[in-house]
């Protein structure tokens, strides 16, 4: 089922699509549709969804049929499970359940998709929004276990973001023995770009979606203090993608990576007996054929 964003965005293109084809001015369509030409800006745009009355009358205007429009709209008028909850990121959680695949850049804490309960209790620690940020990362993380439709993620964790420590020594330890555990997974590749790697392929952290449609785009999203802001222009997201294939050209193999967690573990958090990782979900299992081979940046 289609993520009501990305199907508002699908809708947006349709109905520019239909309108250029018929060969309408913006100013002439709305006229004949009685809209504004603002309002019919903003359809195209996808900032307001058509209604289906309004796609009809459009479908009659530019002649043309379009089979699968209408359940594109309602699909981007349906709300989305994320609305359910007080999170400060909804926008991007919707824009996640629609992605074939995130590649990440982590700086300055562990990707909320690899967290356990116990670490974003302590990272979140005070929020009046604590019990609904948890039950969104619970939500978000079975897809890294759905065996229908699974979540190819890609991340490139800096060092520091291992070495931050959140909480007790132990939630780090088993934090850090669930990353390493998340990396056996088909689907899931981490990366670790270690501080002596130098400033030069450094960079803010950020996420990049890719999606199963020839005709979705790439979206990025970067976190600002007091925003995550987004960006799908082809321009900004193409630079993005660059960056992301230096970076993750500089990090560690995934083989090493595993080993560098392992090894910093047991430097900054020894244990006298083994943990397990006290995660929301934790399962190794294989994914319907995902290869390694298909992420973003090819390893060997």
């Amino acid at each position: 089922m289609l993520s009501p964003p990305v199907a508002r965005r699908r809708v947006a293109r349709s109905l520019r699509d239909m309108r250029r084809q018929a060969g309408l001015t913006l100013e002439l369509a709305a006229s004949k549709l009685d809209l504004a030409r603002s309002g019919l800006h903003r359809l195209e745009s996808g900032i307001s969804v058509a209604n289906v009355h309004v796609a009809r009358s459009m479908m009659d205007l530019y002649d043309q049929y379009a089979p699968d429009l209408l359940d594109m709209i309602r699909a981007a008028r349906r709300r989305g499970w994320w609305q359910d909850y007080r999170v400060p990121n909804r926008d991007y959680l919707g824009w996640e359940a629609g992605a074939a695949a995130v590649h990440e850049v982590a700086v300055v804490r562990l990707p909320e998709l690899l967290q356990t309960e116990v670490y974003a209790r302590e990272l979140l620690a005070g929020r009046d929004e604590l019990i609904d940020e948890i039950k969104t990362r619970r939500i978000r993380q079975q897809r890294l276990d759905d065996s229908d439709r699974p979540l190819a993620f890609t991340v490139v964790l800096d060092e520091a973001a291992l070495r931050n420590c959140v909480g007790e020594p132990s939630v780090m330890r088993r934090q850090l023995a669930h990353v390493i555990e998340c990396g056996d997974r088909a689907n899931v590749r981490v990366r670790v770009l270690p501080s002596s790697t130098g400033a030069r392929v450094r960079t803010a952290g950020f996420r990049l979606l890719e999606f199963d449609h020839p005709d979705d785009s790439p979206v990025m999203f970067a976190d600002c203090v007091h925003a995550t802001v987004r960006e799908d222009g082809s321009e900004r997201v193409a630079e993005t993608r660059q960056v992301f294939e230096a970076v993750a050209s500089a990090a560690l193999s995934e083989e090493d990576s595993i080993a560098f967690i392992r090894d910093l573990s047991r430097e900054l958090y020894p244990s006298a007996r083994p943990t397990t990782a006290g995660s929301f979900s934790v399962q190794n299992r294989s994914f319907g054929g995902l290869s390694r081979s298909s992420s973003l940046v090819n390893t060997k």
